[in-house]
């Protein structure tokens, strides 16, 4: 197949330029061509095509070829130019060469024209590739600078018989802290820690007897901290001379992150194996146990190895099969759930309720369930318990004939049904937050409120007396106090139990003035009795005198007669 050939033909004859087109096709080449025979015409036909070669007439009515050769020369100087002219003389011919010319020949040797098309083309290929192969080069040394000094790792070019560095990037020295001229005068003895400078000796002749070593040391920053790196080192021949190719990867942070990996992982299996509440890490999907701790089986009764690798439906856990969809509902939709309140049915069959706390976790890819359940059985029972003390507590107060109230440094909280009753309200809300001195009359008020100084500052009080009450409705009325304080969340609260005792006042007052009567009527009744005595003892006496039988008894008892 005959080879390609674009030309453009700088000529004004139509015939000379098809004799040249003859002559390169007689050549053997697979021609396409253009003729032009002014600037602007050449200038357009350089910027529309690809052309391998240009052959230009000398001299032509409005353009010659030293303007050709230079307007080729400013835009593509790589394609040859060779002049065919049937009146240039080999001076002028010789001076169109130094300009940048590849050749002339005269229009009566065209059969010529081939060889010499396909010699400057071999040369102009030649250049290209040398071109090429040149910009090749420099683009790679660009890209290897480019590397060499942005790499985030130091990279040191080491004489192999000094130790001391002949190139290196600005990681190299950066990283240890040093000036770039600080670090040209360190030789590895000066900065490696792990290794004595005999060690550094044996290491060095070591690796130029296997080429290469990868290894982690450490290295002593400017500062003098200590930094942990990762070597890479290749020995290699550089412009004749052995050395060593390093490559310092800093890995101080890396090494920290593993620490405190190693520390959290330490830290997580001390907390799983140690906590008392169950800890277990299964698959999301099923449920799977992958582990469980010693919690599990302290609040389960069963063995790791009873369920690892069995599903909580393997071993009926949950007592609502439900509760567990909630839950997996819940992870799905936010990623982790708290305290879910659930009852489960442990190894032995019996239910226990609990808290669980749960989140999404990956192991090995995979998503996973990381929950913690804490065993609220007895809690719930004391809290049972606790309602049922209080709702009958309260059924007690409720129920009370007593009057009872609560308040809190004189200010009134809560009270019962007789309480509300004995003072004539008709709901709670009428005295929450309102002084107790609203029950207790005008005149009692002093002390009363002596009483409540004295109980919150530690002083003398009674815990029973008696004060007079003061009605909604402005009445008043006796009643008896009796008082008890305690504690609840650092405040001092104030139980009173009152009773009404006006009608109990007012039985005492009877039953006094009945007394006093009775011993009026007493002493008046005794003198009485006295004098009939005498009597009697009179009548005794005379009838005693006159000998007859006595009529009364004795005075000091004895029988009538």
């Amino acid at each position: 197949m005959p080879p390609p050939l674009n030309a453009l033909l700088v000529e004004d004859s139509e015939s000379d330029a098809q004799l040249i087109c003859y002559n390169l096709k007689k050549a053997g080449f697979e021609l396409t061509w253009e003729r032009v025979e002014t600037a602007p015409a050449m200038q357009a036909a350089l910027e529309k095509h690809a052309w391998d070669i240009v052959i230009s007439d000398y001299n032509m009515p409005n353009f010659s070829a030293p303007a050709a050769l230079a307007l080729l020369q400013r835009t593509h100087p790589e394609i040859p130019f060779i002049v065919a002219s049937g009146t240039i003389t080999e001076e002028t011919a010789l001076g169109l060469m130094r300009s940048g010319a590849a050749d002339y020949l005269m229009k009566d040797r065209l059969a010529r024209l081939g060889a010499l098309v396909n010699r400057e083309l071999n040369i102009a290929r030649v250049q290209r590739e040398r071109t090429e192969a040149r910009n090749a080069l420099l683009e790679s040394e660009r890209r290897f600078q480019i590397l060499f000094e942005q790499s985030p790792y130091g990279v040191v070019i080491i004489d192999c018989e000094t130790t001391l560095p002949l190139e290196f990037n600005r990681a190299a020295h950066q990283q240890l802290g040093y000036t770039r001229e600080e670090f040209a005068r360190l030789r590895i003895s000066d900065y490696e820690l792990a290794e004595s400078p005999e060690e550094v000796e044996t290491h060095s002749l070591k690796i130029r007897t296997d080429l290469w070593d990868s290894f982690e040391t450490r290295h002593r920053s400017k500062q003098g901290e200590l930094r942990f790196v990762q070597v890479y080192v290749q020995l290699i021949e550089l412009s004749g001379k052995k050395v060593f190719y390093s490559i310092y990867r800093d890995i101080t942070d890396l090494k920290r992150v593993e620490t405190a990996l190693r520390l959290s992982e330490q830290k997580f299996s001390t907390a799983f194996q140690v906590s008392p509440d169950t800890i277990i890490i299964s698959r999301l999907v099923d449920g799977l146990y992958l582990d469980v701790n010693q919690g599990f089986t302290a609040m389960t009764g069963y063995r790791a190895a009873e369920v690892i690798g069995k599903t909580p439906l393997d071993i009926n856990i949950w007592a609502n099969p439900q509760d567990r969809s909630r839950l997996v509902e819940g992870l799905l939709e936010t990623g982790e759930v708290k305290n879910l309140e659930a009852p489960f049915r442990i190894k032995d069959g019996s239910i226990k309720v609990c808290l669980m706390s749960a989140r999404i976790i990956e192991v090995e890819g995979e998503k996973c369930l990381l929950s913690v359940t804490h065993d609220i059985n007895e809690r719930k029972q004391a809290e049972d318990a606790l309602r049922a003390s209080e709702s009958m507590l309260s059924l007690i107060i409720n129920t009370s004939r007593d009057a009872i109230g609560v308040s809190k440094a004189g200010t009134h909280i809560m009270s019962n049904p007789a309480y509300l009753s004995m003072f004539g309200y008709d709901n709670q809300s009428e005295l929450v937050n309102k002084s107790i001195l609203n029950q207790i009359a005008p005149e009692q008020r002093p002390q009363i409120m002596r009483n409540i100084q004295n109980r919150a500052t530690g002083g003398p009080v009674s815990d029973r007396y008696e004060t007079v009450g003061l009605r909604r409705d402005g009445s008043e009325f006796d009643m008896e106090v009796t008082v008890s304080t305690y504690r609840l969340n650092e405040e001092i609260y104030t139980l009173v139990i009152l009773r009404d005792i006006t009608g109990r006042k007012q039985a005492d007052q009877k039953i006094n003035q009945q007394l006093e009567e009775l011993r009026r009527w007493d002493s008046i009744t005794r003198g009485r009795e006295k004098r009939i005595m005498e009597l009697k003892s009179e009548v005794n006496q005379l009838l005693g005198e006159a000998g007859q039988p006595l009529r009364y008894a004795s005075v000091g008892g004895g029988e009538r007669v």
